[in-house]
């Protein structure tokens, strides 16, 4: 395994629903990661099309009228499979820049839609997916549960690398899997601004002795291109800033490398030592995990 390499966290906020724009950010903001030396390269979660906070702001009453309706056809146009030109596309991304591409999107399957993370390889092939297991909140109207047979953790020449997204993180069982896979660079995308967030991706650089990289959403009101998307988010909050951020990248024992990045879009870019993984094992191993034999055969599955 090499001991050192640079990676960028993008913090942006997507073109809303509408996938071709969004692909054409991912081509702007992954060069210009990619153009700083960076070898790994984050977006949130559900960067193509855009997270759907429209859905928990707006939904009232009226959640059933057709209005709903059309706007719930619009995302689910604008999301993408994972056999799709769009995927094609951010192939294309990482192989020109020469990177891993690791992000979020909203995933269509026939009918049904899941929010996943998709792992790319410098070579272009998409390496793995991992579907968010348990949506929460608002988001179980939208997506799928996904399965533990897609709870990928990545072979690469800097460690094993993985992705649990946004609120799955507080699940233990998931987190053990992650970490009796032996991952390395711990990956969150979430839509999770709250300062309660930081203390979360702290605990588990700790408890898992491996570093974390969170890609938080950003949205801005201000900011959306499509102007009748409005009057869905500013009756219920006077700042127009609702996904805040706090992109952040944290050591094996806890500590800031970058960030939290708020209230603003903008790429982190940070030199990983990669021992200080093992170095930070030295005094706790996650690995020596008494777990039933069934939920070892799990943590099993999905490492490519």
């Amino acid at each position: 395994m090499q001991r050192y390499v640079r990676v960028s966290v993008v913090q942006a906020m997507p073109d809303y629903f509408n996938k071709e724009g969004c692909l054409e950010k991912v081509v702007s903001l992954t060069k210009d990661a990619a153009a700083t030396g960076a070898k790994i390269v984050f977006l949130p979660e559900s960067f193509i099309p855009g997270y759907p906070d429209i859905f928990n702001y707006g939904l009232k009453d009226t959640q059933f009228s057709d209005e709903w309706k059309s706007l719930y056809q619009l995302y689910f146009d604008n999301s993408i499979s994972d056999d799709g030109p769009e995927v094609y596309r951010l192939s294309q991304i990482a192989a020109e820049n020469q990177i891993y591409l690791v992000i979020g999107i909203t995933e269509r399957d026939k009918a049904r839609l899941y929010c996943s993370t998709l792992f790319f390889g410098p070579d272009g092939s998409l390496l793995g997916k991992h579907r968010k297991l348990k949506p929460t909140g608002f988001e179980q109207l939208l997506w799928s549960e996904g399965d533990d047979e897609l709870l990928a953790v990545i072979k690469t020449p800097y460690g094993r690398m993985g992705s649990a997204i946004c609120w799955e993180n507080y699940m233990p069982l998931l987190r053990a899997a992650m970490y009796s896979k032996s991952v390395g660079l711990y990956v969150t995308p979430t839509a999770d601004c709250s300062p309660h967030w930081q203390s979360t991706i702290q605990h588990i650089a700790l408890e898992g002795r491996c570093f974390v990289i969170s890609c938080n959403n950003y949205l801005n009101v201000d900011m959306l291109k499509n102007d009748s998307f409005k009057k869905y988010f500013l009756p219920h909050n006077e700042n127009s800033r609702y996904q805040r951020g706090g992109s952040a990248i944290i050591s094996p024992t806890g500590e800031y490398l970058a960030g939290p990045l708020f209230d603003e879009e903008g790429i982190l870019t940070v030199d990983l030592d990669l021992e200080q993984i093992y170095e930070s094992r030295y005094d706790f191993d996650p690995l020596q995990l008494v777990i039933p034999n069934d939920f070892k055969e799990i943590c099993k599955k999905s490492v490519y």
